[in-house]
């Protein structure tokens, strides 16, 4: 029975990260965060980083890109904050990369 629970328990994980390192074909629409350049998928709406981008210029947000590279998947979780720390932003759920990102804007 504590197998049960713990395969049933997994499985929305396991399903979740399925896709980690493979190659990926993205169409959507450029944009920028703080940490650099994004896409919005047009597909799944899913948001993906672009690693090592460091931002689209002003002239190529909001336009329909092609990305293709590695796909990796990572859980981010609330860093412990400690009295008397400053406290600082972070980033909570999925986050889904593309590394060794390759574009073209269609």
């Amino acid at each position: 029975m504590i197998f049960l629970k713990l395969c049933f328990s997994l499985m929305p994980l396991l399903s979740n990260f399925g896709d980690t390192n493979k190659n990926v074909i993205i169409v959507g629409l450029a944009y920028n965060e703080k940490d650099g350049a994004w896409v919005t998928s047009k597909l799944d709406k899913k948001n993906y980083f672009l690693d090592g981008a460091d931002g689209w210029d002003m002239k190529d947000v909001g336009k329909k890109v092609k990305v293709w590279g590695r796909l990796s998947i990572e859980e981010l979780k609330e860093k412990p904050h400690h009295a008397g720390q400053p406290i600082e932003q972070q980033m909570l759920g999925i986050k889904r990369t593309i590394l060794k990102a390759k574009w073209k804007f269609i």
